[in-house]
């Protein structure tokens, strides 16, 4: 295998948040400051004997996801992984910090904007692009990627070859949750990684 390293992006289901290691804030409700080594990156990079490269954020959005995987150094020796996040995200990227919006972000003046003008097809149309972006620029590097989608509904069913069937949508269904009662588990993630394995091997 010609692979050194395992890059992940995506947000919160893939840094973690709410596993043993990455449970931390008031009330003990926010993320850690490092992705756990319990996520389905980790566990991935361990199974295909890899170094866990996880560039993923808390709360991002898919804008932020194709943004930072584009201000990334990766290489040919890299298999990349993305999960994808809801498409009713959204971010400002200034000069200085990226602000990022949502239904979760509250009433700061930005936000409340931003949902006043969210359109759902808009933002799931924009999603889009940005898979189909980072999936183009990938392949033109000839990186290896893979991608998965947090919520199928949020892309009405999109599809490409490099998309995977596996979803930890269903997969967190069935597991116990994650400490803060909202993430997925430890069981959850285990599986994920399991099933994409199963998927990539023979791709490899």
């Amino acid at each position: 295998m010609k692979f050194k390293r395992l890059v992940a992006s995506g947000c919160s289901i893939t840094f973690g948040h709410g596993l043993k290691d990455c449970y931390s804030g008031k009330r003990k409700i926010g993320p850690g400051d490092k992705p756990s080594e319990y996520a389905w990156p980790s566990v991935l990079a361990d199974i295909l004997g890899l170094e866990c490269v996880n560039l993923s954020s808390p709360g991002a959005s898919n804008k932020r996801i194709a943004h930072t995987l584009c201000s990334t150094e990766l290489t040919d020796t890299d298999l990349v992984i993305v999960n994808w996040s809801y498409a009713n995200r959204y971010c400002v990227i200034t000069e200085n910090e990226i602000i990022d919006l949502g239904f979760f972000k509250g009433r700061h003046k930005i936000n409340k904007s931003f949902m006043n003008l969210a359109d759902a097809n808009d933002l799931m149309l924009d999603s889009i692009m940005r898979l189909d972006y980072i999936k183009l620029l990938l392949d033109k590097n000839k990186i290896i990627n893979f991608h998965t989608l947090s919520t199928k509904k949020d892309f009405n069913n999109y599809e490409n070859e490099n998309m995977l069937t596996s979803s930890i949508e269903s997969i967190k269904k069935i597991f116990p949750k994650a400490l803060d009662n909202k993430h997925p588990g430890e069981e959850a993630h285990a599986h994920f990684a399991q099933e994409i394995y199963h998927e990539i091997k023979d791709r490899l």
